[in-house]
Parts: structure tokens; C-alpha cells; sequence
């Protein structure tokens, strides 16, 4: 990837793209942002290195059924997730990754949190970016 002058703190965004194109593997987008406030949107990106301090462990479940390819278009980055709602939080969903949590042994899958935009669109942002969510394994019932 070639060097851009004044690219800054754009660069570690553009590095993270790039690997999108080259990967289809989830955990890039399983970072965390321990000072963030949690009611403030982020973008699905991590902005600095240190974000992925808490996710070393996370790497792709190889086996899980193929999502579709991310892509960017002209309103953001699209990307499959299988989402579920949380609990009772109005527009709070969590998103299943495809990254299993280090133990594996419960079924449970790394997910994070997103809100939807609005009602009639399927956009969303991620936000509590302080945590990742737990998501049980039930596709199959």
C-alpha cells in the first residue's frame, strides 16, 4: 500500500480497507474503543491500532456460511451481518460476526452493537463501541 503525504490519522482507515478488499474476514470490525462515549455513533473502522488491544484472540470461523463480499458505496461501506435485537433498546441490534469467541466451547459468537439510522432504511452505525456483545448460536432453530 503506497504511502500518501498528510494522510495522518486517515491512513490506519485506509490500511483497514484495504484489507477489506483482500479479505472477507470479520474481526477487523471487532475492535473496541474503551474511552468512547456509549451513546455516540462510530464509524465501523477502527481509528487507531490500540482499538484492537482487547481482540487479538478473535480470528474468522472458517466453516460459517459465505456472507456476501463487503463493497463500499456512495452512503458507506456495505456488509452482511445477521442481526438480532437487543433486549428492549429501541434501534440497538447486535450484529453476529463470524468470529467466535475464544472459547468456543458455548456456541457463542463475538457480535456488535449497532443502531439503525432510520426506520426505513437498513443502514446502521456501530455504537457502545466500549464493548462487544455475546451472541448465542441459534440459526439453526
Amino acid at each position: 500500500m503506497p504511502l500518501l503525504y498528510g494522510e495522518r490519522d486517515r491512513a490506519f482507515i485506509r490500511l483497514q480497507e484495504e484489507i477489506m478488499r483482500q479479505s472477507d474476514d470479520q474481526s477487523i470490525v471487532a475492535w473496541c474503543g474503551p474511552d468512547a462515549d456509549s451513546n455516540s455513533l462510530h464509524g465501523l473502522l477502527a481509528s487507531l491500532p490500540r482499538q484492537f488491544a482487547s481482540s487479538r484472540d478473535f480470528v474468522s470461523y472458517e466453516n460459517w456460511e459465505d456472507l456476501s463480499p463487503y463493497s463500499m458505496i456512495n452512503s458507506g461501506l456495505q456488509i452482511g451481518f445477521y442481526l438480532k435485537k437487543h433486549s428492549d433498546e429501541e434501534d440497538i441490534y447486535i450484529a453476529t460476526l463470524n468470529c467466535p469467541q475464544p472459547s468456543y466451547e458455548d456456541g457463542s459468537f463475538l457480535g456488535i452493537f449497532l443502531k439503525k439510522l432510520s426506520s426505513g432504511d437498513e443502514q446502521y452505525a456501530p455504537v457502545n463501541v466500549q464493548k462487544s456483545g455475546c451472541v448465542q448460536d441459534d440459526r439453526g432453530n
